[in-house]
């Protein structure tokens, strides 16, 4: 008998059942009797983009541990996830945000002037930049105020084009003229967000269920307000139990959290009290938050997931450099402005101008190939930066930074104990690299080896004192206080 692509195992359940329970175990994500349907339309269409011949095929790929399965799940996650959302989605609840929380939460927060959101499950961005705009309503410009904006997904190709912020006209739907005219700039037939308000937020990767928070991240405590919409409706009651635990652990006392409507009916958390608003109902962290020390946010060191197609952005500032063809320390200083504007492709055409003019000395090459490595890497071009930094380390000079990036890259990707390996010659070849010692720490901290990762952190503390304000941007961090900050956080927690 011919076995069809969705058939079955000669024992045990169903593959498609097994799929199902790999992506519960996995995302905590639930998929009923009624959800089969769709799952199975997702699987199918995995093994025909895969060319693979049977359910049974793309089953082992999900269970191995290796590059391609973390590849594929990061696309397979993306198609179970697909979720639609616009900007200013449900007019209660934003009319409870504008006229009771945010003014709430700007007023409990006016005498430090810092107030600190997070979207978790922010799927394509609308959500966050939604929050962005009311603030800058409710502000105005040149408030003085430190918006701390951070924004969550599972889905990390949505999470590309919520750092795009390119949006069609179907997320416009309901929103007035002025505020499409005012916060986002045409595209031919899209609109994307001004790059004020996209440099405010602060996109990464978080499973809900299976990664830790508050302590997970420096950043992710005592937050004011947590808005998870949309998202509880896919777990099943235990998981949605646990989830919001963690998210009232990661509220300041007073802190709110907004659902979408009757996501939270039936949970018991006695921390979480119900609120009636206007328009809408949420929840307050009564009791007091977890203490964590309130830290300034990190800069981003890891590369974002890939985009979905290539970054459009706006013209950037005239620099007041002299052009590229002047000399090389001129085109160096114009990559490293073009970087830290997140202006990749303008990267790209710079340094390939160079390039092919010649006359570089191989000092000049590398930092031109060091940077094309870290625009190629946050374009989501993971194969090409790592082609990049691999060359970069035959170096000597780069050696030890090629290996922290590369690093980074298999993070991400998911191959943690290749980035410890990494991280572990880096820390061999520079002992003071305190970047590579903090990165490691991070990771070990993950897999439960404190002892190891404290020693670590006490290394780079120490180091940090001894070197004073060393430079720190081929390693893609502003200063030593930054990570100053983040390494007293981390040895501060039980």
């Amino acid at each position: 008998m011919r076995r069809t692509v969705l058939g079955t195992l000669h024992s045990g359940k169903p593959p498609l059942q097994q799929i199902a329970d790999l992506i519960a175990a996995r995302t905590g994500l639930f998929f009923g009797i009624q959800e089969l349907r769709r799952l199975t339309s997702v699987v199918t269409g995995r093994i025909a983009n895969l060319r693979l011949k049977s359910v049974e095929e793309y089953l082992r790929l999900l269970q191995q541990e290796s590059r391609d399965s973390s590849r594929e799940w990061r696309e397979f996650v993306s198609d179970i996830t697909v979720g639609e959302t616009y900007l200013f989605r449900d007019e209660g609840q934003i009319t409870l945000l504008r006229q009771e929380l945010l003014p709430q939460i700007l007023e409990e927060n006016r005498n430090q002037k810092r107030v600190r959101i997070w979207s978790a499950g922010c799927s394509s961005g609308e959500e966050i930049y939604t929050l962005a705009i009311l603030l800058d309503q409710l502000l105005g410009r040149d408030h003085g105020w430190q918006l701390e904006l951070l924004a969550s997904d599972l889905d990390q190709r949505a999470l590309a084009q919520a750092e795009l912020g390119l949006y069609r006209q179907w997320s416009f739907r309901g929103v007035a003229e002025e505020i499409r005219s005012r916060y986002f700039v045409r595209c031919g037939e899209q609109w994307q967000v001004s790059a004020e308000l996209r440099r405010q937020i602060r996109f990464f990767h978080l499973n809900l269920m299976a990664d830790h928070y508050p302590l997970a991240e420096p950043f992710l405590n005592r937050v004011d307000l947590i808005i998870c919409r949309n998202v509880l409706i896919y777990f099943e009651a235990a998981t949605i139990d646990a989830i919001a635990a963690k998210l009232a652990a990661t509220l300041r006392s007073g802190g709110i959290l907004l659902t979408g409507h009757n996501e939270l009916s039936g949970v018991n958390r006695p921390e979480l009290l119900p609120k009636k608003g206007v328009r809408s109902h949420y929840h307050q962290r009564s009791e007091p938050a977890l203490v964590l020390p309130s830290i300034p946010l990190p800069p981003v060191t890891r590369p974002p997931p890939p985009p979905l197609f290539p970054r459009i952005v706006e013209p950037p500032q005239p620099l007041n450099l002299p052009e590229a063809n002047e000399c090389e320390e001129s085109l160096r200083l114009q990559l490293q402005h073009h970087l830290q504007q997140r202006d990749y492709l303008r990267v790209l055409s710079l340094a390939a101008e160079g390039e092919k003019r010649g006359g570089a000395q191989r000092e000049e090459l590398g930092e031109i190939s060091l940077v094309v490595g870290q625009a190629l890497a946050n374009m989501g071009r993971y194969g090409e930066a790592e082609e990049r930094f691999t060359a970069l380390s035959k170096e000597g000079k780069w050696q030890a930074i090629a290996f922290y990036w590369l690093a980074q890259i298999s993070a991400l990707e998911g191959d943690e104990s290749r980035a410890k390996r990494l991280l572990e010659k880096v820390i061999y070849l520079e002992s003071d690299a305190v970047p590579a010692l903090l990165e490691l720490a991070r990771l070990l901290l993950r897999s439960g080896q404190t002892k190891r990762a404290r020693q670590l952190l006490q290394g780079g503390r120490y180091a940090l004192g001894q070197s004073g304000e060393r430079e720190w941007r081929h390693y893609g961090i502003a200063n030593s206080a930054v990570m100053i900050d983040e390494i007293d956080y981390l040895l501060a927690l039980p």
